[in-house]
């Protein structure tokens, strides 16, 4: 995998300055001085790829989708992604939600899965 600033840049929206991809920006600092709250902000930072130099490092597009395309995305390891699965829209089961049975789970005695058929039947 490549190198996190070499991989991109930054560049102001509004004055057109560059800054390096090592650390995370969102505003430029001297555009953001601007800044008022009854308008949207000033200084936002553009991410800007080096494609060449990511094409020079890498084998192909098969190698990117096999990787998830790891290499196009602005970030330096896996690491720093979120423990959840993304994308393709996971589903994740669970029995409670604010410690408290969901009314489409199996309860042990099934009566607020029983109540919520009966009134769906109702609707139908």
């Amino acid at each position: 995998m490549t190198k996190l600033n070499s991989k991109f840049k930054y560049r102001c929206i509004d004055c057109g300055k560059e800054y390096s991809g090592s650390e995370t920006m969102y505003l430029c600092p001297e555009c953001s001085k601007l800044n008022t709250d009854d308008q949207p902000p000033k200084g936002v930072l553009k991410t800007i790829y080096d494609y060449n130099e990511i094409k020079s490092k890498i084998s192909g597009f098969e190698y990117l989708k096999d990787t998830g395309y790891i290499d196009l995305l602005p970030i330096e390891s896996l690491k720093s992604l979120p423990v959840l699965e993304v994308g393709n829209t996971p589903l994740y089961k669970f029995d409670k939600l604010d410690n408290q049975d969901q009314p489409m789970q199996k309860s042990k005695d099934m009566k607020p899965l029983l109540q919520h058929q009966q009134a769906m039947q109702v609707l139908l």
